[in-house]
């Protein structure tokens, strides 16, 4: 099994690297993310809701493709809900 490292909530990981969502929109191309440290702490994984809105979850894949997701939108309909997202991934 492969495994993927999330950051849920940057506001609470103590990570030295983050990113905005102002950063994500701008993004042209893999600069930022290449240089960027992404690495799971017990702050990061935690679960998240819809308080910050946009947010933004960092990954980092098992084979070392990271990426951004930009959640826009949370719809809330029980067990029909959903969430609005764009996301940006190093090609590698």
């Amino acid at each position: 099994p492969k495994s993927t490292v999330f950051i849920n909530s940057q506001e609470l990981c103590g990570c030295t690297d983050a990113l905005s969502v102002t950063q994500f929109d701008m993004m042209q191309d893999d600069s930022l993310l290449n240089t960027m440290t992404i690495e799971e702490t017990a702050g990061g994984l935690q679960d998240f809701d819809h308080t910050i809105e946009p947010r933004i979850v960092l990954f980092k894949t098992e084979e070392g493709k990271k990426g951004a997701i930009k959640i826009k939108d949370f719809v809330v309909d029980g067990q029909n809900s959903y969430i609005l997202i764009d996301i940006k991934i190093q090609k590698q």
